[in-house]
């Protein structure tokens, strides 16, 4: 996959010098953290993922009521299948490529994992402070990347599955594979 320099979108939210969508095809953008493109630019994006392992899971759920952006719901969430969020803009997606928004649920649970780590009254076990910080640890690389926008191309029929198409946005409750990104953008 083509990485693009960056450059502010035009009038119509796109990208000046991006390659035409092919005939048939939409465009959709997705925005998020660049520390995950190694495993975009491999594998796609596959709903399979999971950003925490099990044991970590039923660690976050004993402390998920001290999190703020998750709460306990977003914190169950993190154990179900994902459908990609994706923007009909590029301009759209850059919001979610940049400042607080950038790296999406993992990047709430970083932020969220501050609570019960740093507050003296939440009473964290020894034992699963240490699991805490380290997980924080391994999600700081996702807040501290740059983000990116991946332009993604469309079928047809891949257009008739996507779902809650309002807003300018749009869901894919399926893998979306390497070879429907057609570019990348580095966000500054």
């Amino acid at each position: 996959m083509q990485i693009l320099d960056f450059s502010p979108p035009n009038d119509k939210g796109e990208f000046e010098f991006a390659p035409p969508v092919a005939e048939g095809m939409t465009r959709l953008y997705h925005g998020t953290s660049a520390h995950f493109r190694p495993r975009f630019d491999q594998h796609g994006f596959l709903l399979t993922y999971r950003l925490v392992t099990e044991a970590q899971h039923r660690l976050l759920e004993l402390y998920a009521e001290l999190m703020p952006n998750l709460g306990a719901d977003g914190v169950w969430g993190l154990s179900v299948s994902k459908r990609l969020n994706l923007a009909e803009t590029c301009s759209l997606a850059i919001e979610y490529a940049s400042g607080t928004l950038k790296g999406g649920v993992a990047r709430s649970l970083h932020d969220d994992l501050a609570s019960p780590l740093d507050r003296k009254d939440s009473h964290v076990r020894d034992d699963h402070r240490h699991v805490l910080e380290a997980l924080r640890a391994e999600l700081d690389p996702i807040v501290r990347a740059p983000g990116i926008v991946y332009a993604v191309d469309f079928s047809e029929g891949d257009c008739a599955r996507l779902q809650d198409r309002i807003g300018g946005l749009a869901h894919a409750p399926f893998d979306v594979l390497p070879g429907t990104i057609s570019f990348g953008v580095i966000v500054p």
